[in-house]
Protein backbone atom coordinates (compact mmCIF):
# COMPACT_ATOMS: atom_id res chain seq x y z
CA UNK A 1 0.00 0.00 0.00
CA UNK A 2 3.14 2.55 0.47
CA UNK A 3 3.71 2.32 -3.36
CA UNK A 4 -0.51 3.80 -3.84
CA UNK A 5 -1.95 0.32 -4.51
CA UNK A 6 -5.47 0.36 -3.30
CA UNK A 7 -5.62 -1.58 0.05
CA UNK A 8 -8.55 -4.29 -1.81
CA UNK A 9 -5.35 -5.43 -4.19
CA UNK A 10 -2.74 -6.43 -1.10
CA UNK A 11 -4.58 -7.56 1.55
CA UNK A 12 -5.41 -10.74 3.04
CA UNK A 13 -9.38 -11.20 3.72
CA UNK A 14 -10.44 -13.56 6.65
CA UNK A 15 -12.37 -16.68 5.74
CA UNK A 16 -15.39 -16.65 8.59
CA UNK A 17 -16.71 -19.88 8.86
CA UNK A 18 -21.23 -18.84 8.92
CA UNK A 19 -22.25 -21.16 10.87
CA UNK A 20 -20.22 -20.17 14.49
CA UNK A 21 -18.23 -16.87 12.84
CA UNK A 22 -14.75 -18.93 13.31
CA UNK A 23 -12.11 -17.45 11.74
CA UNK A 24 -10.92 -20.83 9.17
CA UNK A 25 -8.20 -20.13 6.45
CA UNK A 26 -7.50 -16.65 4.46
CA UNK A 27 -7.51 -15.41 0.98
CA UNK A 28 -6.70 -12.55 -1.28
CA UNK A 29 -5.32 -11.18 -4.07
CA UNK A 30 -1.38 -10.98 -5.13
CA UNK A 31 -1.21 -7.60 -6.24
CA UNK A 32 -2.91 -5.23 -7.91
CA UNK A 33 -4.36 -6.35 -11.36
CA UNK A 34 -1.51 -6.10 -14.59
CA UNK A 35 -2.95 -5.86 -17.94
CA UNK A 36 -6.30 -7.34 -16.54
CA UNK A 37 -5.12 -10.29 -15.16
CA UNK A 38 -4.77 -10.57 -11.13
CA UNK A 39 -3.87 -13.70 -9.33
CA UNK A 40 -5.26 -14.81 -6.14
CA UNK A 41 -4.04 -17.07 -3.12
CA UNK A 42 -6.43 -18.50 -0.70
CA UNK A 43 -5.66 -21.49 2.32
CA UNK A 44 -8.48 -23.28 4.86
CA UNK A 45 -7.51 -24.81 8.08
CA UNK A 46 -6.81 -28.52 7.86
CA UNK A 47 -10.22 -29.70 9.90
CA UNK A 48 -12.23 -26.81 8.22
CA UNK A 49 -11.64 -28.46 4.64
CA UNK A 50 -14.14 -30.40 2.61
CA UNK A 51 -16.86 -28.07 3.85
CA UNK A 52 -16.73 -25.72 0.39
CA UNK A 53 -15.78 -22.96 2.34
CA UNK A 54 -12.72 -22.23 -0.05
CA UNK A 55 -15.28 -22.29 -3.00
CA UNK A 56 -16.88 -19.39 -1.44
CA UNK A 57 -13.99 -17.36 -0.70
CA UNK A 58 -12.60 -17.93 -4.08
CA UNK A 59 -16.09 -17.31 -5.51
CA UNK A 60 -16.14 -14.07 -3.68
CA UNK A 61 -12.70 -12.81 -4.74
CA UNK A 62 -13.61 -13.61 -8.48
CA UNK A 63 -16.38 -11.27 -7.90
CA UNK A 64 -14.66 -8.35 -6.44
CA UNK A 65 -12.21 -8.92 -9.28
CA UNK A 66 -14.60 -9.12 -12.44
CA UNK A 67 -16.66 -6.24 -10.89
CA UNK A 68 -13.72 -4.20 -10.24
CA UNK A 69 -13.74 -3.28 -14.10
CA UNK A 70 -9.84 -3.94 -14.02
CA UNK A 71 -9.95 -7.58 -14.48
CA UNK A 72 -10.29 -9.73 -17.41
CA UNK A 73 -9.04 -13.25 -15.75
CA UNK A 74 -7.90 -14.59 -12.61
CA UNK A 75 -5.26 -16.87 -12.11
CA UNK A 76 -4.70 -19.57 -9.12
CA UNK A 77 -1.68 -21.34 -9.13
CA UNK A 78 -1.99 -24.98 -7.66
CA UNK A 79 0.16 -27.79 -6.68
CA UNK A 80 -0.79 -30.92 -8.47
CA UNK A 81 -1.06 -33.08 -5.60
CA UNK A 82 -3.48 -30.47 -3.91
CA UNK A 83 -6.39 -32.12 -5.12
CA UNK A 84 -8.88 -29.93 -2.93
CA UNK A 85 -7.63 -26.80 -4.28
CA UNK A 86 -7.93 -28.32 -7.66
CA UNK A 87 -11.59 -29.41 -7.23
CA UNK A 88 -12.29 -25.53 -6.11
CA UNK A 89 -10.86 -24.28 -9.29
CA UNK A 90 -13.09 -26.65 -11.64
CA UNK A 91 -16.27 -25.97 -9.88
CA UNK A 92 -15.71 -22.13 -10.40
CA UNK A 93 -14.99 -22.99 -14.05
CA UNK A 94 -11.33 -22.02 -14.19
CA UNK A 95 -9.26 -23.73 -17.51
CA UNK A 96 -6.58 -25.20 -17.14
CA UNK A 97 -3.15 -22.81 -19.06
CA UNK A 98 0.28 -24.66 -18.25
CA UNK A 99 2.49 -25.56 -15.74
CA UNK A 100 4.63 -23.66 -13.87
CA UNK A 101 8.08 -24.40 -11.67
CA UNK A 102 8.13 -21.79 -9.01
CA UNK A 103 11.39 -20.32 -6.74
CA UNK A 104 10.97 -23.41 -4.39
CA UNK A 105 11.39 -25.85 -7.52
CA UNK A 106 7.65 -27.04 -7.08
CA UNK A 107 5.61 -27.66 -10.20
CA UNK A 108 2.42 -25.98 -10.02
CA UNK A 109 -0.75 -25.83 -12.34
CA UNK A 110 -1.96 -22.56 -13.65
CA UNK A 111 -5.61 -22.02 -13.42
CA UNK A 112 -7.44 -19.36 -15.19
CA UNK A 113 -11.03 -17.89 -15.09
CA UNK A 114 -11.92 -15.82 -17.50
CA UNK A 115 -14.93 -12.90 -17.04
CA UNK A 116 -16.77 -14.48 -19.75
CA UNK A 117 -16.67 -17.84 -18.90
CA UNK A 118 -17.25 -17.10 -14.59
CA UNK A 119 -20.12 -19.48 -13.00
Amino acid sequence: MTDGTPAGWCSTYYIVRNGDQAVVGSCGFKGPPKNGSVEIGYGVAPDCRNEGIATEAVRALLGLAFESGQVREVLAQVSPANLSSTRVVLKLAFKRAGEQVDHDNELLVQWVAAALTRR
